[in-house]
């Protein structure tokens, strides 16, 4: 007797998960994060929900084509606004982020769903590659090398280790503390993150989950635009019970590195001895400059040895190569 349509080919299970994913003009890269989501292993999410914010090409068609849910915007609002659109539409009670250049690891919920109890946020690793090729994928996570609990906002400050498509976070956290700040234009996601954890724990894992693509048109390479925002979102916090002075003065001694490397580059020495000076009389800010270079550091030693010895990483890589080599 034959297999039935249900025995030869087993409906999957699904997670009570609402994925996220804002487009404009992504025609070009939204087939491959979409087609991340549906290669989810061993269960799937339960909804898909696409906000098309007023793009000209196709994206909304090939949201539809891949079985999402679309919501078009009716003029362009921007990420922030995009994001809020399908947090108030999603009906399952998490949420997993999902940018439309970015891409995840099939494994990424099955990894992110295991240790979310008793948390309002759960974030994995990724992999930054490149596009054009050119550079190393880098990694980018908590250092640590077991998942960690993250207690308060002050540990996404000033070392962030969080990426934006890494994240699966509760739905009625992220309604109660007011969604994504529409007002900012860069870092919204790291902004609602720090109120998230003012709701409740979070923890991190050094599992990368999700391929983090940095390209032309990513906001993070507008330089002084996040820079500024970052400066704002900082600022903005100062009086919450979990903020110290300690924290300011941490996240001011990594703009004056900044700035530093920016007036030697420039041969204004006279301004690079006054920021050096800065630096060194506070002892806070010069630890955050020394956090950062050892961050650096054993990011990018984790770096080379994921992609020569984790299955799972070099996998999506020669996947991402291959891709590349066949064109679009």
């Amino acid at each position: 007797m034959p297999e039935s349509n249900a025995e030869a080919s087993p409906v999957r299970q699904t997670l009570p998960v609402s994925v996220i994913i804002p487009t404009f003009n992504r025609a070009d890269t939204l087939p491959r994060a979409l087609e991340s989501v549906r290669s989810q292993r061993p269960c799937a999410p339960v909804e898909i929900i696409v906000v098309d914010d007023y793009s000209d090409d196709e994206s909304g068609e090939i949201a539809r084509d891949h079985g999402a849910r679309v919501i078009r915007h009716q003029r362009n609002r921007g990420a922030a606004a995009a994001r809020n659109t399908a947090v108030a539409a999603a009906t399952q009670p998490w949420l997993a982020m999902l940018d439309s250049d970015d891409e995840w690891l099939p494994d990424h919920l099955d990894i992110l769903w295991r240790l979310r109890r008793g948390h309002v946020l759960v974030a994995g690793a990724s992999m930054a590659c490149f596009d054009p090729p050119g550079r190393p994928p880098v990694y980018a996570g908590t250092v640590r090398p077991r998942p960690h609990i993250l207690r308060s906002p002050a540990a996404l400050i000033p070392l962030n280790p969080l990426s934006a498509s890494a994240v699966l976070v509760a739905r009625e956290v992220v309604v109660s503390v007011g969604g994504y700040n529409t007002e900012l234009g860069y870092a919204e996601d790291w902004d609602l993150c720090l109120r998230v954890l003012e709701r409740g724990t979070g923890v991190i894992t050094p599992s990368v989950v999700c391929l983090y693509h940095v390209h032309g048109g990513s906001k993070s390479l507008q330089s002084e635009g996040p820079a500024q925002t970052h400066d704002r979102i900082v600022r903005s916090y100062i009086g919450r019970p979990w903020w110290s002075s300690r924290l300011l003065d941490r996240w001011c001694g990594l703009r004056m590195w900044a700035a530093l490397e920016e007036a030697l580059a420039e041969g204004r020495r006279r301004q690079a001895v006054l920021l050096a000076a800065g630096l060194v009389a506070r002892p806070q800010r010069l630890w955050a400059v020394v956090a950062r270079r050892v961050q650096f550091a054993l990011w990018n030693r984790r770096s080379r040895r994921l992609a020569a010895h984790d299955r799972r990483v070099v996998a999506a890589l020669q996947a991402l190569a291959r891709a590349g080599e066949n064109g679009p």
